[in-house]
């Protein structure tokens, strides 16, 4: 990959994630570097980032507290601590002086305010299992846009009124002076900030008069919440706001959302934010609160992040092959490195160069279950993350070496975060390196990359794929929004996030309890795309960039087209908006893609009351073999067609159907060409956004874009509920029975086709020592012959190869033979078989089998006293035809 330039509109707002972060700039601090507690010390629980100052007192917290979430008095740290909420251990951390600030039972989390000393303490508390830093969360940062909403506006006559829209981010009001405020969290309502009063008349004010807030944050944030909250404003105008802040936590950002649901009234919601500690491979809180609020019929946004392709996933690989002893006690010496296969004498050391007073923090997480908020018993295995100063391990310049368990202990969670910033006057290279510690090394690892500037990979690095989002916006109720600018947007910005798609879908692990899933879950993201690159009133913002920006202009897009098509539910917008999104340029295009999703939501083709309302076909319904399947997507108006849409199929494989005629009108037909091998036991279309553009349009008499979601399979209007079509182009069976041993003159075999077929006749079979009698066709998938035995002795039966279907497509040339004996019964025991030889798909597949005859006795009725057999060869046509019920 060439020098990667990432987030350069990237300004961090607020700080950075949560979680274990090493802050050590460079060299020279060297000395705060703690050396790893063994697990079973009391101060394991305790994370590299807050432990140098457990055990050195003396050091202030200044740095702790940029870091970390405000806290009230000085020299104290915001701590979150992993524990079972009860009284008891409410009133034992209370004990230590630390002061509470809040409480989850449902997550075992414990927020709290303490000192070093009194984190000690805390830490010697058996109940207390992790302390973590409380940290600010990051903010996919800036961005605008402007979306072509107006003329669903006037169109549909919305304005936003009847739905309330709710957003989280930092804060609202710390840059604004002498705000009002009426009643108190989580029913404030704010009025009088400089957007609620500029410009006049209040009908034409940045914000509306009065927006409810269920929380205003920590303070000392940068108002990021109140740009997007223009944008609503300046798109859905009429929408009743609310907002409330992402807090310092992971739990306070999930009740928030419950929040804006229950109190708020809110039915969307759009976030920015992105916190560090949340689970890769696993849904944690707030994606937790995101599904639950999908799955009461509502809509979530959320941006997909800055980083552009900044992450790396692979297996852990150790550098020597197989992984050496546990590092503890001792040093780390490299042995167990994670190899990052880019060759070389040092393939453990993944150099990257920082421009001088650049930040990076480097996440990485493994797929283990968390501990933290109930979601497992934490991870089996223990990888830590190191930045050197060059390919060796003489000089440590930053890490992160939480404590985590090992194979049959499970412990902590598997999430390290490690901060990197170059204070000096010129880039410098640092040498990264993920070590395994403990536990098993069946792993497979995620780097992300959050930088404040750019960085450079090694050259020809193929490393840096993806998928760089992580966290909430990747939960199944959750939809990730991607961004592209507003004065271009057919091409997504390079900056936003890569996320993953189909077979390179982000991987989950575990359930919500931490018990593994049967096969991992790959989740689509991004879903969407919005624009983003206009002016707000708030200083910071303007313009605005960033997938930050993206989001709100696609959740008030989102309720205009719920508004304009109110009677639909949630999954159906969505449905509108994935199925009308216009085309967006990427690296990984055509779409639906892992950079932009389904593309730029278009709200008046999302709306468009021009729509599908059915599908269906000219066949009957029945069993189909091959050839061509007429389907007719019927619209609600006249459309247009230019270029060649597609309508995606639920055949195994997948398969597309393509447009013929019917421009002009509102039925246009498809054609589905049933190639050797198709399967489906009722066709229809694979899902709502199974009709594709594929470059060209549909759009109606006013030449506004059609929607395109399609009824899905079983609903009404679907072709599985007008027709039952069973696609079955794979070879048929055939089985032959054959009488047991007799001594009869002559026997009746029957042919069995498991499909009907053409072409089979007396003349497609072939007899040696035999003759034929009576051939008979019963119906198109049963014959039978008449056997005439020559003389005493074996007796074949042939099927002849190379017969054609009626499509064409030609019989397999393999054989398969069955002997049947016909040895008179002559004192001995005489067993008969029923046996069946076929091929499918020109695959042997025949079966023999022998029926024994008797001794032979001293004599015979002229077929001797041996055993004779009669052998079957059965070449297997590939003849089908169409069966219609």
């Amino acid at each position: 990959m060439p020098t990667t330039v990432l987030n350069t509109l990237l300004t961090i707002a607020v700080c950075c994630g949560l979680g274990a972060l090493c802050d050590v700039a460079s060299g020279a601090d060297a000395a705060l570097l703690p050396a790893k507690m063994p697990i079973s010390d009391p101060l394991a629980k305790v994370a590299p980032t807050i432990l140098p100052y457990v055990l050195d007192q003396t050091l202030a917290v200044a740095d702790l507290q940029r870091l970390g979430a405000r806290t009230h008095a000085a020299g104290t740290i915001a701590a979150r601590l992993t524990v079972v909420v009860t009284p008891a251990n409410l009133q034992a951390i209370a004990a230590t002086g630390a002061v509470i600030i809040s409480s989850y039972e449902r997550w075992n989390s414990v927020t709290i305010e303490a000192t070093p000393a009194q984190l000690r303490a805390l830490a010697n508390l058996g109940a207390v299992t992790q302390i973590h830093l409380r940290r600010r969360p990051r903010h996919a940062d800036e961005g605008d846009g402007v979306m072509h909403t107006d003329t669903l506006r006037s169109t549909y006559s919305v304005t936003g009124a009847g739905r309330t829209i709710g957003i989280i981010s930092d804060s609202i009001d710390d840059t604004f002076a002498h705000p009002s405020v009426s009643g108190s969290v989580p029913h404030a309502v704010l009025s009088g900030i400089n957007p609620q009063i500029t410009p006049s008349p209040p009908s034409n004010t940045y914000l509306p008069q009065m927006i409810q807030v269920v929380d205003f944050g920590p303070g000392g944030g940068t108002d990021e919440g109140e740009a997007m909250l223009e944008e609503v404003h300046a798109i859905a105008p009429g929408a009743p706001l609310a907002f409330g802040s992402s807090g310092t936590s992971d739990e306070e950002m999930a009740t928030n959302i419950g929040y804006l649901s229950s109190i708020a009234g809110c039915t969307i919601i759009g976030d920015d934010v992105a916190y560090l500690d949340e689970p890769f491979f696993q849904d944690g809180p707030i994606a937790q609160a995101i599904d639950t609020f999908q799955a009461a019929g509502n809509l979530y946004f959320s941006a997909a992040g800055n980083n552009n392709n900044s992450a790396i996933m692979m297996n852990y690989q150790s550098v020597n092959g197989t992984p050496e002893a546990p590092d503890y006690p001792t040093p780390v010496t490299g042995g167990n490195f994670h190899n990052w296969g880019q060759g070389g004498p040092t393939p453990g050391y993944l150099p990257i160069t920082v421009p001088a007073g650049v930040t990076i923090d480097f996440v990485l997480e493994w797929n283990q279950p968390y501990s933290s908020w109930g979601l497992g018993a934490g991870s089996q295995a223990d990888f830590d993350i190191y930045a050197y100063q060059d390919a060796s391990t003489a000089t440590i310049l930053a890490e992160s070496n939480a404590s985590q368990g090992s194979q049959g202990h499970p412990s902590g969670d598997p999430n390290e975060i490690m901060e990197y910033t170059n204070a000096g006057s010129s880039p410098g290279t640092i040498y990264i390196a993920v070590d395994h510690y403990a536990g098993v090394t069946n792993a497979q690892l995620r780097v992300i990359l959050y930088s404040d500037g750019a960085y450079t990979p090694p050259a020809g690095n193929t490393l840096f794929s993806g998928p760089a989002s992580f966290g909430h916006c990747t939960a199944s109720g959750c939809l990730a929004v991607a961004a592209a600018p507003w004065n271009s947007p057919t091409a997504v910005e390079d900056f936003s996030s890569k996320g993953g798609w189909g077979a390179n879908g982000i991987p989950f692990y575990f359930d919500n309890t931490g018990n593994a899933l049967s096969t991992p879950q790959l989740r689509n993201k991004p879903d969407l795309t919005a624009p983003d690159g206009v002016s707000t009133s708030t200083l910071a913002f303007t313009p605005f960039y960033g997938t930050s920006a993206a989001t709100p202009n696609a959740a008030a897009c989102a309720e205009l087209v719920w508004l304009a098509q109110p009677n639909e539910t949630n999954v159906q917008i969505v449905q509108r908006l994935e199925s009308t999104a216009a085309n967006v340029t990427s690296p990984d295009s055509p779409q639906p893609n892992d950079y932009t999703g389904y593309g730029m939501v278009s709200g008046l083709a999302a709306a468009s009351g021009t729509s599908v309302s059915n599908i269906s076909t000219t066949d009957p319904s029945g069993t189909i073999y091959g050839g061509i399947v007429p389907i007719t997507v019927s619209f609600s108006r006249v459309v247009s067609v230019t270029g060649s849409p597609t309508l995606t199929l639920n055949t195994v494989p997948t398969r597309m159907a393509t447009y013929v005629s019917g421009s002009g009108s509102v039925n246009l037909l498809f054609q589905y060409q049933i190639e050797a091998g198709d399967q489906c036991p009722a066709l229809d279309s694979a899902n709502a956004a199974a009709l594709l553009l594929n470059g060209g349009t549909i759009s109606d008499t006013l030449s506004a874009p059609a929607n395109l979601a399609v009824p899905v399979a079983g609903s009404v209007g679907s072709l599985s509920i007008n027709k039952n079509l069973d696609i079955d182009a794979v070879a048929p069976l055939l089985t032959v029975t054959a009488p047991p041993t007799s001594t009869a003159t002559s026997f009746t075999t029957t042919f069995s086709f498991s499909q009907p077929v053409v072409a089979f006749s007396l003349s497609s079979v072939s007899l040696t020592n035999a003759t034929a009698g009576t051939f008979t066709a019963v119906n198109s998938t049963t014959y039978t012959l008449v056997v005439i035995p020559t003389t005493p002795g074996q007796v074949t039966i042939a099927v002849t190869t190379g017969v054609q279907n009626p499509f064409g497509q030609a019989s397999n040339t393999s054989t398969s033979t069955t002997v049947y004996s016909l040895a008179q019964n002559n004192g001995g025991a005489t067993t008969g078989a029923t046996t069946t030889g076929g091929t499918t798909g020109g695959t042997t597949g025949g079966t023999t089998a022998a029926a024994s005859g008797g001794g032979g006795g001293g004599g015979g009725c002229g077929l001797g006293g041996g055993m004779g057999l009669i052998s079957l060869l059965a070449g297997l046509g590939w003849w089908r035809r169409r069966r219609q019920a």
